[in-house]
């Protein structure tokens, strides 16, 4: 199983959202183990499907919920409309590559992240145990090795024998 200290000392080189999936990369390309048209890939993802919020100079600076709010009223809900796509452009694609310098997980399994230029990222489990809340992936390592904070891992790692390369390459929500 991966750690979640691979990723200290690795930089930040992506943020994105895909379906409905929070994403952070890290690392430098590889080739994907799961890839048979050999495409470059972060060589690790952090998928989060929980509450959370990046903090700089005592401000929080993008949020979980700046998703779901658009940025400009008179377009109606199309992609690169909303508050965290225009936060995400201006704010954190020019400090790309951030290296992260610290790393904790809770008891409760919130991780706080901590950058270089002191930025902070940190994840907030809610109540719910019917989805995964956050994944680490090694795009060089089967997606069995994957670090998952879900309380039923047993449940997926049952149904991940039957996914296909597509299935088993992208984030789940189960």
């Amino acid at each position: 199983m991966i750690s979640i200290n691979a990723i200290i000392n690795k930089n930040l080189t992506d943020i994105y959202y895909y379906k409905n999936i929070f994403c952070l990369n890290f690392g430098l390309n590889v080739i994907s183990k799961y890839d048979n048209n050999c495409e470059m890939f972060s060589k690790y993802s952090l998928d989060i499907q929980c509450p959370y919020r990046f903090i700089l100079n005592n401000k929080i600076i993008l949020a979980s919920y700046d998703i779901s709010k658009r940025f400009q009223k008179n377009f109606d809900d199309a992609a690169e409309n909303t508050i965290f796509d225009e936060i995400v452009k201006k704010i954190f694609l020019p400090l790309l590559p951030l290296k992260i310098i610290h790393i904790k997980i809770s008891n409760f399994g919130d991780i706080e992240i901590i950058f270089e230029n002191k930025m902070i990222f940190q994840t907030f489990i809610d109540s719910s145990q019917e989805v995964e809340h956050w994944r680490l992936s090694d795009e060089t390592k089967d997606f069995k090795e994957d670090l998952v904070f879900f309380k039923e891992e047993k449940k997926f790692a049952e149904k991940s024998k039957n996914y296909t390369w597509i299935e088993a390459h992208l984030p789940r929500n189960l």
